[in-house]
């Protein structure tokens, strides 16, 4: 309820509009390409929230050090071990297998890059997910 009265607020302010369609009814897997900016996850929480669904993400497990831990998970983040990342994949899998409906949020990183005029400039890193999803789709548009 919370959320959903957040997310409300955030849009209503926002410059951007969301148009979406219906929300997935089971596991989904949700490609947020490129992912540029901590920003993203702002809007990430923004669809989500709006639309009702309930979203887990993959982020690097230094983010969920010390008082972000905490935070972090009720969010829906899952630390990724990178020395360590079959982890990732069974926690995943368990929870698909236990019934729960969820969004997968995956967000290949774009890095930056200075041209040769000094600009900076971004390019995406090529993703494909871990399996192939009907989901419906939902983007916020300028």
């Amino acid at each position: 309820m919370l959320r959903r009265l957040i997310a409300r607020i955030y849009w209503a302010f926002s410059r951007w509009s969301l148009v979406g369609d219906e929300v997935p009814a089971r596991p989904t897997v949700l490609i947020g390409a490129p992912h540029t900016s901590n920003w993203d996850f702002v809007l990430m929480l923004g669809i989500a929230w709006r639309l009702g669904i309930d979203v887990h993400w993959l982020g690097k497990k230094s983010l969920f050090r010390g008082w972000r831990g905490p935070l972090m998970r009720r969010l829906g983040g899952i630390p990724v071990d990178r020395s360590d990342p079959s982890r990732v994949v069974g926690e995943v899998i368990s929870q698909v297998e236990s019934g729960d409906v969820f969004g997968l949020v995956v967000t290949p990183t774009a890095r930056a890059a200075t041209t040769r005029t000094g600009s900076r400039a971004s390019t995406a890193s090529p993703a494909r997910p871990a399996c192939p999803s009907p989901s419906a789709t939902s983007t916020a548009r300028r």
